[in-house]
């Protein structure tokens, strides 16, 4: 390549760089820069520096601007653009000194003409976890316009939040709301942001008033654009996710169900469509090629003609076609008859339904959400057989047609829990089976799993499905933990312990973990026949004691161990550990409050040594209504 062609290297470039090829886009432009440096300008080494940087090769990138600042500019400051990309590759190598001292040189130059330059350092400041640097940057920003740039605010507010600044990050939002146009896709998710800010300050009024507000805004537009192709749909998954979002699930489910009813209906009817029955599929076939050949020979025909018949000059000829050819044309004549006028009621429905009915529910994510988000919502309103009903539904619609199994396998899932809830077992296990043995890692279906067995209560049933999942998947942690939970009702203590050490082996640190250790031992120390108890004994506590060690809820792990001591009998350091748990609780602790638990051990205890005052006392405090 000669000297006086330097703008090749730089169409090269661009071209491999959209092709995705970066290699070959640094081989061409570092191949000229060597060649010929007398001919090399700012925008070569730009546009290398950006490439080093698109895929990560910092350190390269600080070298190339370092080495260019003095071969180049004779040891000058760089330009503004070169020396913020210096500095953001010093800052993704943690090197925040180096870095600023690179990008502060912007603070010098106007805003008005490097606004992009502003605004990618703020954000890559915000990200690396720098707010209060972020702010330098980003706060220039608001005198030429930036309050009502969306991604300028959104900015400028997750610092200010991130600094504990809420009422800094509501004026920000509150003015993007106020500078936006009811209609912009970014004024529903600053509104909302705006109400959750408010109800952090305390102003609940103030927040949904602001949701009723873009609630209604959304509604006018769903119906403005009814008849639009996808701008209903659109808009309804942005009212579903405010709704989801704030919490108002009646209204949220008043929203979702007709429109994911409308939209599995109208895919049932789509599906129908189409035959399933191979043979008829292959006759409707050969009768639209024989249309077409007897088109060609004598004009067009239809497949109706005006009495209504098919296949004309049948009854006027001897029949000879097969018993089963026969059938199938009466099947194909039977639907053909009836396609014009189920054809023009689908399309009426439709018509009347339009944007209401979300055909995209087999392909974009945004659709399949608000349908899972619907079967946990009513999960959450404890309409059980109603979610149970949606999930059936969609699975037997759009099972089969989801690119993806793990949709398929995340509605299942929906489907089993609404089966639990009707005590419909057999079903419940028949979609969760298919679930774990896909998602053996996850611990979503082997919790669901372990509810449906506990409803049953037949361990031995289901170690008849875990024991070989077990061996196919010896890394999961979930599986392993339910197999010893098994072992466990079934008072296999050796077995269980066996499982809950593998599981200690893939994950030491886990509580749960440590905790059913400790249960195993226990339990088997109380077994009869067992020698050398003392060390079994000695063992469960050091695990119960590296559990209280690792988990957060002090309360949680001193009744725990109260209640190892009480079960083997020592009363006395059983009491120690529960009167310690009874000084752990604080009042407004909720659910997480084992009070009342603790109080009522530690009242047997008190009742067995003949404490009876002590325990009444007890029961005064604690366990009165």
């Amino acid at each position: 390549m000669q000297p006086d062609h330097a703008e090749v290297p730089k169409a090269l470039a661009r071209l491999y760089y959209k092709t995705g090829k970066h290699d070959l886009a640094v081989q061409a432009l570092n191949s000229f820069i060597t060649s010929h440096p007398a001919a090399v300008d700012a925008t070569h080494i730009n546009i290398l520096a950006e490439l080093f940087t698109e895929v990560g090769r910092w350190a390269e990138a600080v070298s190339l601007l370092s080495r260019v600042q003095t071969e180049l500019f004779g040891g000058q400051p760089l330009p503004a653009d070169l020396q913020v990309k210096r500095g953001l590759a010093l800052l993704a190598q943690r090197d925040l000194p180096a870095a600023l001292s690179n990008l502060e040189s912007l603070l010098a130059e106007p805003v008005e003409g490097f606004a992009d330059l502003y605004l990618e350092v703020g954000e890559r400041l915000a990200a690396a976890g720098h707010p209060p640097l972020a702010l330098r940057f980003l706060a220039p920003l608001m005198e030429v316009g930036g309050g009502s740039n969306p991604v300028v605010a959104t900015l400028l507010a997750d610092c200010h939040e991130a600094l504990g600044d809420r009422r800094s990050a509501l004026d920000m939002v509150q003015a993007l709301v106020e500078g936006l146009d009811a209609g912009h896709p970014a004024h529903a998710a600053a509104t909302l942001r705006a109400a959750a800010l408010h109800r952090q300050l305390g102003d609940d009024a103030a927040a949904t008033a602001l949701l009723e507000s873009v609630e209604q805004v959304l509604a006018v537009q769903q119906e403005g654009a009814g008849a639009e192709e996808g701008a209903g749909a659109e808009l309804i998954l942005r009212r579903a996710a405010l709704l989801h979002s704030a919490g108002r699930r009646e209204a949220f489910l008043d929203l979702a169900l007709p429109t994911l009813g409308a939209t599995l209906r109208a895919l049932e009817a789509e599906a129908e469509r189409s035959a399933p029955d191979v043979a008829l599929r292959r006759r409707l076939r050969w009768l639209g090629r024989r249309g077409r050949e007897v088109g060609r020979a004598r004009g067009p025909v239809t497949m109706l003609d005006s009495e209504g018949g098919m296949f004309r000059g049948l009854d006027g000829r001897l029949d000879r076609r097969k018993e089963h050819v026969r059938e199938l044309d009466a099947r194909v004549e039977e639907l053909v008859t009836t396609a014009v006028q189920r054809d023009s009621d689908e399309e009426e429905e439709e018509g009347a339904a339009a944007g209401f009915v979300m055909r995209e529910l087999l392909r974009e994510e945004g659709p399949f959400a608000l349908l899972v988000q619907a079967g946990q919502a009513l999960h959450a309103e404890g309409r059980w057989e109603e979610a149970r009903e949606l999930a059936s539904a969609a699975l037997d619609v759009c099972g089969k047609r989801w690119a993806h199994r793990w949709k398929r396998d995340a509605v299942r899932l929906l489907a089993a829990r609404g089966a639990i809830a009707a005590h419909d077992l057999p079903a419940a296990l028949h979609n969760l089976r298919l679930a774990c043995a896909r998602w053996p890692l996850a611990s979503q279906p082997w919790n669901s799993f372990a509810l449906c067995m506990a409803r049953t209560g037949k361990s031995r049933t289901a170690l008849r499905f875990l024991i070989p999942q077990r061996h196919r998947n010896p890394t999961s942690l979930p599986l392993a933990l339910l197999t010893g939970h098994c072992h466990m009702a079934l008072g296999a203590w050796s077995e269980a312990l066996s499982e809950y050490l593998h599981a200690y082996r893939m994950k030491p640190s886990e509580p749960l973990v440590l905790l059913c250790i400790a249960s195993g031992l226990i339990n088997q120390a109380c077994a009869r026949g067992v020698s050398d108890k003392e060390a079994l004994v000695l063992q469960a506590f050091a695990f119960l004691e590296e559990y209280a060690a690792t988990r957060l809820n002090t309360q949680e792990s001193l009744y725990n161990l109260g209640r190892a001591a009480q079960q083997l009998g020592i009363p006395h350091v059983a009491v120690t550990y529960y009167c310690r748990a009874l000084a752990e609780g604080v009042p407004g602790m909720g659910r997480d409050d084992m009070s009342r638990e603790i109080a009522f051990n530690l009242m047997l205890i008190y009742r067995a040594s003949g404490a009876a005052p002590l325990a009444a006392d007890l029961a005064r405090k604690y366990l009165t209504v």
